[in-house]
C-alpha cells in the first residue's frame, strides 16, 4: 500500500459517511411528510407498518453511522500520530489538513500563504517521506 493509499483510507470513509447521512436524512424526510395521526382515528396498518420499516431502517442507519465514525475517529488518529512524526512542520500541516480536515490545495495555499503550485510541490515532497517512514515501520 502506498503512502498516498493509506491516507486516502480517511477521505473515502469519511465521503462514505457522508453519502449514509444524506440517506439517513431523506428518510427522515419521508417519515416527516407522512399525516401525523390524530387520536382516535382509525390507522391502517399498512401505513403504520411502513412508518414502522423506516423507523427501523433509521436506527440502523442511526448505528451504522455511529460505527464509522468510531472507526474514522480511530484512523485519523492513528494517521496523527505518524504524520506527527514528520520532523517538517510544513509536512506536517500540508498532509493533516488535506486528508484529516479534508480542505483543498487552494484551501491549504491560502492557509499556508504560500501559491497552489507551491503547496502541491510540498505535499509531493511530504508523500515521499511519509511513505519512506511507513516503509520503514514495515520492515
Amino acid at each position: 500500500m502506498t503512502a498516498k493509499e493509506y491516507l486516502m483510507r480517511i477521505r473515502n470513509l469519511d465521503g462514505f459517511i457522508n453519502a449514509k447521512i444524506k440517506e439517513k436524512s431523506e428518510l427522515e424526510k419521508q417519515m416527516t411528510c407522512l399525516k401525523s395521526v390524530q387520536f382516535g382515528e382509525k390507522v391502517k396498518t399498512s401505513c403504520s407498518d411502513n412508518a414502522q420499516k423506516t423507523i427501523d431502517k433509521i436506527i440502523d442507519m442511526r448505528n451504522e453511522i455511529d460505527e464509522e465514525i468510531d472507526k474514522l475517529v480511530d484512523l485519523k488518529r492513528e494517521v496523527r500520530e505518524k504524520i506527527n512524526r514528520l520532523s517538517d512542520n510544513r509536512f506536517k500541516s500540508v498532509l493533516i489538513d488535506y486528508y484529516i480536515n479534508g480542505m483543498t490545495f487552494d484551501e491549504i495555499a491560502e492557509d499556508i500563504k504560500y501559491s497552489r503550485i507551491h503547496t502541491i510541490r510540498i505535499y509531493g515532497n511530504a508523500l515521499d517521506v511519509f511513505e519512506k517512514m511507513i516503509l520503514n515501520d514495515i520492515e
